[in-house]
């Protein structure tokens, strides 16, 4: 499956006032990149799902991505292949310039790629706690109590008044109701899909791992000999 660039508007409330954002993210389906938005805000900005708001999300073309981070992302295979030029070994002040060039840029290629790993191991183990709770619920009766997670570490005694119905947040504001098994495939279907774009992350960055190392060792060789 294709990585999509999607770009996503919507506001955000900051303390008492409602401020608007703009995201540009890769994902292989939009309700990826929705569920993305909020947990990316959610942990910097320390907000619930309610105080996030999707306006609008569109696919854009790579040629009109903004975000820099993204940028880099996406001209990694195509820098991979185009930057593997015949290097002249007699160390040319053109060729260490090139190099030095890619160097740096493959070096915040790197990090970019890590924050981003980072954030989809988040998202599948999020998934995978909500399917372990539903799980749990399966095996709840009616007036059942339970602790409900107010945010941090505060929690709130309640009791379960359907236990065979959730309600599932897939973003722009819809809010769908399923038993517990089709919310269940739901959440493992996406799960599926994040561990698939966490797949193409890691080739990639072990990709620009291994031509940053090249590129290093030639560097070096080339100071040396200075």
């Amino acid at each position: 499956m294709k990585v999509k660039v999607y770009r996503i508007h919507g506001i955000m409330r900051i303390k008492n006032s409602w401020q608007k954002f703009t995201l540009e993210l890769t994902g292989l389906k939009e309700r990826d990149v929705i569920e993305e938005v909020y947990s990316l805000l959610g942990s910097r900005h320390k907000l619930k799902r309610s105080h996030i708001k999707i306006i609008k999300i569109e696919e854009i073309s790579p040629e009109d991505v903004e975000d820099i981070k993204i940028r880099k992302i996406l001209s990694l295979d195509k820098l991979i292949l185009f930057t593997r030029w015949n290097f002249d070994m007699s160390g040319t002040e053109e060729s260490i310039r090139r190099l030095s060039a890619e160097y740096v840029l493959l070096r915040n290629l790197v990090q970019s790629l890590q924050e981003r790993i980072e954030l989809l191991n988040q998202l599948i183990n999020n998934i995978e706690v909500t399917l372990n709770s539903l799980e749990g619920i399966k095996n709840l009766k009616e007036e059942n109590e339970v602790l409900f997670p107010l945010g941090g570490i505060v929690y709130v005694k309640s009791k379960v008044l359907i236990t065979n119905k959730v309600l599932i947040n897939v973003g722009a504001g819809i809010v769908l109701e399923k038993n517990i098994s089709e919310a269940m495939e739901y959440l493992r279907d996406r799960q599926r899909t994040l561990k698939l774009e966490l797949q193409s992350a890691l080739v990639q960055l072990r990709h620009a791992t291994a031509r940053l190392q090249e590129i290093s060792a030639v560097l070096e060789k080339e100071a040396k000999r200075e």
